[in-house]
């Protein structure tokens, strides 16, 4: 098991994602094996102090327990939770909580400009039945609660600014919670001064995370398979500049590991310095609509069996990834940091995983 870096993750205290088909989360369903229900079963309170919850947060609190957790991804969100947004730990060690998420992650917006080769084969929009259908859920069961959320990130299912919904529902939480910040996860294409101070949120962000996957004109048409690089570029340089400004607090630049794009890590790094953002780095959720590999072993570098994984392993070698060690998820951690005798029990770890996943 991976250890969180806090004694105790916050998570279950602080925080709830929503995703595309209802069903609710602690952080994400990629690193949590359970969901804690169905937003369209049921109430908000039933899910954020359900007996699935209370579980969790009872095994935690007091049998330090995270085997509801896929450890070996996790993004130590514990930590990173109270150094980045000031939360806390609970001040009553109890599984039932009276506060309501200070976080919320809405993941139910798929409408996206792009077609990247982690998510989608073209690009999408939400129809008007499923705009219709998260209207009355946001209307009747979310958007009672946002006034005491202090943080909502949007868009884990696709691009928000790309989705009528996802701009209508910004609107609509400002007029309920003046003082809400937003974490905005975006692909960069659409992300201006223009179209941010349309939506009148300029002064409402916390957070910005670019998926960008590449460092290179180049990879990045493999990766989202189009040509948006100069663009996106162009709209990195205004985010650095709201960071400048102290109008954001943290700004990040995400990279997901495949067998296309882990040459540019190295290159990856020096730009976020130049544009002075935080590089991010995560493990493929490989997609099996999204044509790419004939196979899942094909596709991901970081599996012992690609045949260019010893290429990988030099790469992520290099002094330039010392400084950003804790910017990586902890499986890679154990691929060839320590010597040779971690690298036999990485090929025992991802088989285990292979054989209980």
């Amino acid at each position: 098991m991976v250890l969180l870096n806090s004694d105790i993750c916050i998570a279950p205290w602080n925080m709830l994602r929503i995703e595309n088909n209802g069903n609710c989360y602690i952080c994400t369903s990629s690193f949590h094996k359970i969901s804690l229900g169905n937003i369209f079963e049921k109430s908000f309170d039933e899910i954020w102090n359900g007996d699935v919850i209370r579980k969790i947060r009872k095994n935690i609190l007091f049998k330090s327990d995270y085997s509801y957790c896929k450890t070996e991804l996790c993004l130590k969100f514990g930590e990173k939770a109270v150094e980045t947004y000031g939360f806390k730990f609970p001040d009553n060690s109890e599984e039932y909580t009276n506060n309501y998420p200070k976080l919320v992650y809405f993941a139910f917006d798929s409408s996206c400009n792009q077609k990247c080769i982690f998510c989608r084969d073209k690009i999408s929009m939400m129809s008007k039945d499923e705009v219709e259908k998260w209207n009355c859920i946001f209307e009747e069961k979310i958007l009672p609660i946002i006034k005491y959320v202090r943080i909502v990130e949007l868009n884990h299912a696709g691009e928000f600014m790309d989705g009528m919904f996802s701009k209508n529902i910004i609107k609509r939480m400002l007029e309920v919670n003046a003082d809400i910040e937003f974490n905005l996860i975006t692909n960069g294409v659409s992300f201006n001064e223009e179209n941010i101070k349309r939506l009148g949120i300029e002064n409402k962000i916390n957070t910005i995370h670019v998926s960008l996957h590449s460092a290179t004109k180049q990879t990045y048409k493999k990766i989202f398979r189009q040509d948006n690089f100069g663009k996106v570029i162009e709209n990195l340089g205004y985010i650095k500049k709201l960071k400048e400004n102290n109008k954001i607090r943290n700004f990040e630049i995400m990279f997901v590991i495949c067998s296309l794009n882990y040459k540019d890590m190295p290159l990856f790094i020096k730009l976020a310095k130049k544009i002075s953002a935080r590089p991010s780095f995560s493990l493929i959720n490989y997609n099996a609509n999204a044509k790419y590999a004939s196979n899942e072993i094909e596709y991901n570098i970081t599996s012992p069996l690609h045949r260019n994984y010893n290429d990988f392993i030099r790469i992520i070698k290099r002094d330039i990834f010392k400084e950003y060690i804790n910017n990586m998820p902890p499986y890679l951690l154990t691929l060839d940091y320590i010597g040779k005798k971690q690298v036999i029990c990485n090929y025992i770890n991802y088989f285990k995983r292979e054989i209980y996943r």
